[in-house]
């Protein structure tokens, strides 16, 4: 299941529909030389789900009410006998119904999936799903992981109000997120303090991008008139380390080592 659910994740917005029209057929003709006497309204929802979780809800809505159509057009080309001719359209309303509800309660779930994963304020990754994430690429060596921590931050917080701090902070994580690659992701793991995680990342190509994240961010601080720069401790792993935990903590060391010798400045080391 995960692997099919890993599949799904990795497809377009378009793959995911196509493949849930495919099943709307497939199960719509399953129902149509099945009968009344066997039932398989439950198969209706796999397309449903679908493209609810891994497209988006509106898209879910209309396979809702798509489903619940050809299920009525099943039944009424059945030419069963039914006490009334309304039967056939209340059952489709409260198939209708059904596949509605499940759709509200998946789009309810996902909402709750994306917002545990991310940081309330900025929107990039939280520190639980950045380590999450890492543990996952830990064997997909060599990668790097750099630690930013943002110097006199506390100073704009005194200065001009916290307020201001919040639309610094959102300004750090756009322009961080904007000038990395599409496989890197950014984490905000506390206070002014953000993270990188380059899979297969080695020396050279981290150069390139920490100085595109460098020179974007500063830029940013010139425009707003925000006298704030940036402490970097990389680690580029050739091997594999014990944990994502213990590499994040060696990155902060060397961001730490920045910040106590002048601040503005990266540390960047390689461990074999």
């Amino acid at each position: 299941m995960s692997r099919i659910i890993d599949y799904l994740n990795r497809q377009s917005k378009t793959v995911i529909i196509l493949l849930g029209i495919m099943l709307v057929g497939l199960v719509g003709f399953l129902d149509y030389i099945t009968g009344p006497e066997i039932s398989t309204s439950v198969f209706y929802l796999l397309p449903i789900a679908m493209v609810t979780l891994f497209a988006d809800s509106i898209t879910g809505l209309v396979f809702s009410v798509t489903c619940a159509a050809i299920w009525l057009i099943n039944d009424m080309s059945d030419q069963s006998a039914y006490s009334s001719v309304f039967i056939p359209y209340w059952n489709a309303l409260v198939r209708l119904g059904i596949f509605l509800i499940v759709t509200y309660i998946l789009h309810i779930l996902k909402r709750e999936s994306h917002f545990a994963r991310r940081d309330y304020l900025t929107g990039v990754s939280n520190r639980r799903y950045f380590e999450e994430a890492g543990t996952k690429i830990l064997n997909q060596h060599p990668f790097t992981i750099a630690y930013i921590d943002l110097d006199n931050f506390k100073d704009i917080n005194d200065r001009y109000s916290h307020h201001t701090g919040n639309v610094l902070l959102c300004t750090v994580a756009d322009a961080i997120s904007d000038n990395v690659r599409e496989a890197d992701m950014v984490a905000r793991l506390g206070g002014d303090e953000f993270a990188i995680l380059l899979p297969q990342t080695a020396q050279s190509e981290f150069q390139v991008i920490i100085q595109r994240v460098k020179d974007g961010v500063l830029e940013a601080m010139k425009k707003n008139n925000w006298p704030v720069t940036l402490s970097i401790g990389a680690v580029t792993f050739a091997a594999m380390p014990d944990s994502i935990i213990g590499a994040i903590k060696k990155a902060d060391k060397l961001m730490y080592a920045v910040k106590n010798n002048g601040k503005n400045a990266l540390k960047h080391e390689m461990i074999k």
